[in-house]
């Protein structure tokens, strides 16, 4: 078994950081264009060939089904919230039907679990990417370069046509991004990966500073010379290139601030890494632990529940109650996760 690379669970930690915070309403400005980009780089770096049932088999395990329970859970949850008069609306038993159904489907049919349109087009991207992997191993030696030639042109066929194929939605998410866009960014993880390059500039320094640097003027540069704009769920780019490259820079930049900083303090590079391994339950249950804020602010009497009703995810966060929020939308899916992970172990021993 190969030795996990610890600083890859720090970066996804870091990512998923960014994407509780803007959801909670913070503005991580240029983070804002590469941190869910940077989870397609890393499922790419770490791809591992097997057979394509075998691997299906193991997304379904890793993805599908804590999808399933978690939509479930989250429309429990809903249901509960309506009986107590957070949230404004409930389902008949017909419409529980109809979601269960549309779940299974791999839908989402609850709000609360909006965020979990993420988890489908990573699931479809991945297996997108292996058929293509195993159809660029006919050329054996030149496999890569059709991979990555197949991939720019997916790439750029879905960017130049990106407002017809917006079109088509499933889970929340444009077929534009899971099977167009996504492809360049999972092949150039898998480069990085392939081609050692990360390591290469872990063992010269100079190298990896300038990248670093590098890279940071190109984030700050598309947000305040180029404007650059992008809605990365709903398939709205503003530039190719920076489309391709922002998320590339976004990986450097996270990469190098675990290695040089997490990975000193050994308590906080656990606690970093336990997060990453476990970055689906945040990305799925974030929106749930907000409400549970939302719902505390509300019967302190922050805002009026007709205002809690109206909002779109049926959540309200304000003032300093944002850093709560974030903090238990990151701790307590983790904590589940670690006690679930106990008593599996104590059954099991």
């Amino acid at each position: 078994m190969k030795k996990r690379e610890l600083w890859l669970d720090y970066v996804k930690a870091l990512g998923v950081f960014f994407i509780v915070s803007a959801h909670a309403g913070y503005n991580i400005h240029t983070s804002y264009y590469y941190y869910v980009p940077i989870f397609f780089i890393i499922a790419g770096y770490v791809f591992r060939d097997k057979k394509i049932f075998q691997f299906i088999g193991s997304k379904i395990k890793r993805l599908y089904i804590p999808f399933v329970i978690s939509l479930i859970f989250c429309t429990l949850i809903h249901m509960l919230l309506f009986k107590i008069g957070v949230i404004g609306n409930t389902y008949s038993l017909s419409e529980l039907g109809t979601n269960f159904i549309r779940i299974l489907l791999f839908d989402i049919p609850e709000k609360l679990s909006s965020p979990s349109w993420f988890i489908f087009a990573l699931f479809i991207s991945n297996i997108e990417f292996i058929i293509l992997y195993k159809f660029s191993r006919l050329f054996n030696k030149l496999s890569d370069y059709v991979l990555g030639i197949i991939c720019v042109i997916l790439f750029i066929v879905g960017y130049y046509n990106r407002e017809f194929l917006n079109q088509f939605i499933w889970s929340n998410c444009t077929i534009v991004t899971m099977l167009f866009i996504n492809m360049i960014y999972i092949y150039i993880g898998y480069l990085l990966k392939k081609k050692d390059i990360m390591k290469y500039m872990d063992e010269h320094q100079n190298v990896e500073l300038y990248s670093v640097i590098i890279s940071v003027i190109i984030l700050m540069a598309s947000l305040y010379v180029f404007n650059y704009n992008t809605d990365y769920r709903a398939g709205v780019f503003t530039n190719l290139v920076l489309t391709m490259i922002i998320p590339i820079c976004g990986f450097i930049f996270l990469s190098f601030i675990p290695k040089k900083i997490i990975s000193s303090y050994d308590k906080a590079s656990k606690v970093f890494s336990y997060i990453g391994q476990n970055t689906i339950y945040i990305l799925m249950y974030h929106v749930v632990c907000f409400q549970i804020v939302s719902t505390l602010l509300l019967k302190l009497g922050y805002f009026a529940s007709s205002d809690l009703m109206n909002t779109w995810n049926n959540y309200i966060v304000v003032g300093n109650w944002k850093f709560v929020s974030i903090l238990l939308a990151m701790s307590i899916p983790v904590i589940f996760k670690l006690l679930y992970d106990k008593l599996v172990l104590k059954i099991k021993g």
